[in-house]
């Protein structure tokens, strides 16, 4: 089984969130692996994956569970194949969208959906923005106001201060979706898009409180394992032209679940171990034994194979999307043993016309690198609540470091991140002082992923690698080596390197020093776990990251994810260290060497350094600048011990397709990347750490070389 999901990709300003894709192209003078994926995983990812195991199976005790999962999130950190990098966020921006009216759940794809949002014809003052998030936060904090009632008080205090609403919204992305099948895929370029016309039973509103969307009331169990939703009556099935096609009932959600299992996009293993019988179908394929059911017409079911405490807050995430089954099945869809996706016959998902929608707009054109067009689906349930009633998507390469910037000056789209590149432009053009403002980080996390085993020197003629055999072998001994990746992780500049899409003034702000966010969780009772054999009590009020800290501590690492003062994790570089990363060098070496002269490979010295590839486009100049940043930071700190080659791609889509769209660690062709990252699923660190679990079943393992 495959973990996919939101892995994001783009680490610049303003980058759209995206996740890897299945393809990838042949393996040109492979390596033959030192090891079985199972060993070298053993062997790097050990420590990491017996705590974590014993972890997960604290179902009843919350506290304990999260305490115990950050103490196996310091033994990955401490592995080095991954060095966070930046969340989403911390940069100066423009904008003429209403703070708050976007939803801001940290997990799911809610905060992708648009049918809310507020738009005004001017931009919107920092002042202004600050009076309006105010209003929100004693909304939220006090509960003396819905999630309507906020959107009125916003629309009060914008007309007071001579603000007009306007009824569209423009938006810049990076990449076009793959499919059209929400159902099919765990790309976050895909599931972006396809969600504004497809609603679920359940929805994070604007106060970021979950709420009834199809389903209109719910009963759980006392065993808590069985959950039945009873839906609204009249929700209507449209296609792209807003003919009605059908109602929406309970055997959408069936149809769409067993779908979901079938198209293995990679939203199906987050269900196994949770849904009754949904792992246990991957071989099988009855259906009858898995415990989603339709009970009449407006009732669905979900049955649990066990206790499962973050199951509500997976329904913000899309594999409990309806689908009709009739239209499926016209548009050559089959079920079960006899699902083909390659079948000639086979439409569903294939462009937008070949989908209903049941949500707040329809697609009505999808031009590659031009743009998305939604509109509003009159036909939607919840159609008088809307506050747009047409979204334009307008494509952006990132050729041109400036192009955001004067598109929301021109007015063609409504908000944009400002940059090294731009925050001059808006200054000297009078808009910085008075609107520019700090945008919210969020849970995503970029990574920084070092290739433990890798295969793959080109992909489909593209990033052919620059290595002799015995640089490439040379590499595949000293990956293994926990003291090397850790040297290399150790001694990048984040700081410089954010500075590049920021500007100085921010370039910490958005720093992340761990891989689940240090808040995500916060224990509300004391809790007692072992780290290292000892009992370690840590008080309420402590969250993930100080437990992370503690035990980073207790190993003797230097990385610091928590910052005790700083009473974050958040907002300055815990992990470079120029003087620590030499060291590990100097660790490593002495093993590293012996090896490769038991092999017949010269050791590695200034004459003969360590060849590291790391892929980037070099049309941008916001890429090109981070990966200089990057090389010249591990060269010097590393005393030259180490080479870093860029590897360079001059179009968007060629780095993707190498850095980003592979199907499995076989082709991961990088020894270091940090084109993408992830974002979590539901409200539990596991929707982090199950992306490093064995055998396939984690999906970040890919960008590290493994399954």
């Amino acid at each position: 089984m495959k973990l996919k999901k939101i892995l994001f990709a783009g680490v610049a300003a303003g980058a759209v969130a995206l996740t890897l894709a299945s393809c990838g192209g042949p393996n040109q003078d492979p390596l033959e692996p030192t090891d079985t994926d199972e060993k070298i995983y053993n062997k790097v990812f050990g420590d990491f994956y017996t705590l974590y195991k014993e972890a997960k199976k604290e179902t009843t005790d919350l506290n304990k569970r999260y305490a115990n999962m950050a103490v196996s999130e310091a033994k990955l950190l401490e592995t080095g194949t991954i060095l966070p990098t930046t969340t989403r966020g911390g940069q100066y921006a423009l904008t003429r969208v209403v703070p708050r009216t976007v939803n801001g759940t940290l997990w799911g794809n809610d905060s992708d959906r648009l049918h809310k949002i507020l738009v005004t014809n001017e931009n919107i003052k920092k002042t202004d923005r600050d009076a309006l998030i105010a209003i929100w936060n004693l909304a939220r904090v006090a509960d003396v106001v819905t999630e309507a009632d906020y959107i009125g008080l916003a629309k009060t205090y914008l007309a007071a201060h001579q603000y007009t609403i306007k009824n569209e919204y423009n938006w810049s992305y990076t990449s076009d979706p793959n499919t059209y099948d929400v159902l099919a895929t765990s790309e976050q370029a895909d599931s972006q898009v396809i969600v504004q016309g497809v609603d679920g039973l359940l929805e994070y509103n604007e106060l970021n409180k979950q709420d009834f969307a199809i389903a209109k009331s719910l009963e759980v169990s006392s065993d808590k394992k069985k959950f039945t939703f009873e839906l609204k009556q009249g929700v209507k099935w449209v296609d792209k032209d807003g003919n009605e096609v059908a109602e929406v009932k309970a055997d959408d959600f069936v149809a769409g679940f067993q779908h979901m299992l079938d198209a293995e996009g990679g939203l199906e293993s987050l269900t196994y171990g949770v849904i009754k019988g949904a792992a246990e179908y991957a071989e099988s394929k009855d259906f009858s034994k898995v415990g989603v059911k339709a009970d009449g017409d407006y009732k669905v079911v979900y049955e649990l194979e066990e206790v499962t405490p973050y199951f509500q807050t997976m329904f913000a995430y899309s594999m409990f999307s309806p689908m009709n089954r009739t239209y499926y099945e016209s548009k050559g869809g089959k079920f079960g043993e006899d699902f083909d996706a390659t079948a000639d016959d086979y439409k569903y998902g294939t462009t937008y016309s070949d989908i209903l929608y049941n949500g707040p707009f329809r697609i009505t054109d999808s031009t590659k690198e031009t743009q998305i067009v939604f509109e509003k689906n009159e036909k939607y349930y919840g159609k008088d609540a809307l506050n747009v009633n047409k979204v334009t998507w307008k494509y952006n390469d990132g050729k041109v470091a400036t192009k955001a910037y004067d598109d929301f000056k021109n007015g063609v789209i409504d908000n944009c991140a400002l940059t090294s590149a731009t925050i001059t432009n808006a200054k000297n053009d009078n808009l910085f002082n008075t609107y520019a403002y700090i945008s919210d980080t969020e849970a995503t996390t970029f990574i920084n992923f070092f290739n433990v085993n890798r295969q793959a020197f080109t992909t489909d003629g593209l990033a052919p690698t620059t290595k002799s055999k015995d640089q490439k072998l040379t590499m595949q001994i000293a990956s293994l080596n926990q003291n090397l990746r850790l040297a290399l992780q150790l001694s990048v500049n984040r700081k410089a390197s954010n500075a590049i899409s920021t500007g100085d003034d921010l370039a910490e702000l958005s720093l992340r020093n761990s891989y689940t966010p240090y808040n995500f969780v916060t224990l509300t009772a004391a809790t007692t776990v072992k780290i290292n054999g000892k009992d370690v009590t840590f008080p309420a009020g402590t969250n993930y990251g100080e437990v992370i800290q503690k035990t980073l501590e207790a190993d003797g690492s230097t990385i610091k994810a928590y910052d005790a003062e700083k009473k974050s994790g958040d907002g300055y570089d815990g992990w470079y260290n120029p003087t620590e990363a030499k060291k590990r060098l100097d660790a490593a070496l002495p093993e590293i060497n012996k090896e490769l002269e038991a092999k017949g490979l010269k050791a590695i010295s200034a004459e003969n350094p360590l060849v590291v590839e790391y892929p980037t486009q070099s049309s941008s100049d916001v890429y090109m600048g981070k990966a200089q940043v990057l090389k010249q930071s591990v060269e010097s700190a590393l005393g030259g011990l180490v080479k870093v080659e860029i590897i360079s791609l001059e179009q968007r889509a060629d780095w993707l397709k190498v850095c980003y769209s592979y199907s499995n660690g076989k082709v991961a062709n990088f020894d270091i990347n940090d084109l993408s990252g992830w974002g979590p699923d539901y409200g539990d660190p596991q929707t982090y750490l199950d992306t490093m679990l064995p055998y396939g079943d984690g999906y970040m393992l890919k960008a590290l070389g493994l399954w």
